[in-house]
């Protein structure tokens, strides 16, 4: 899983770093079980569809849905390795894959295995590029 990202569309230097930031703040955000600065990183109109788990839509409710994960289960790493990044006007899907390290606890949900998949779109807003749709499953 080595792939070089591949960036289709128009993309402008300055569209990149703050994509990477975004995945960089998403990571870290994760890892350090915050879900207030996660949920500053999405829309008002987030879809989250995870595993095990029915879509969660809007803002608060995304914030709730962490929160509790982020109580059950402690993230020790996450690596997302970005496939291919497309630009549809304001829009920016990337697939890719995940690496998880989760820490061990009677709580961990069984959901989260070390390899995923997932597909993220992001929103070009006034504010910048945010998240509007994560989704990620299993990919063992």
């Amino acid at each position: 899983m080595n792939e070089e990202t591949k960036w289709i569309g128009e993309f402008s230097v300055e569209d990149r770093e703050e994509i990477n930031s975004l995945r960089a703040k998403q990571i870290y955000s994760i890892e350090h079980g915050d879900a207030h600065t996660y949920s500053n990183l999405c829309t008002d109109d987030i879809l989250l569809m995870l595993q095990g788990n029915d879509v969660v839509i809007g803002k608060s409710d995304f914030y709730e849905c962490e929160s509790k994960l982020f109580h059950k289960v402690q993230f020790e790493s996450i690596e997302q390795i970005p496939i291919r990044i497309e630009r549809q006007g304001n829009l920016a899907i990337e697939v890719g894959h995940q690496k998880l390290v989760i820490a061990a606890s009677l709580e961990s949900p069984k959901d989260y295995k070390s390899h995923r998949k997932y597909c993220h779109v992001m929103r070009k807003t006034s504010e910048g590029w945010c998240f509007a749709i994560l989704m990620s499953n299993n990919s063992e």
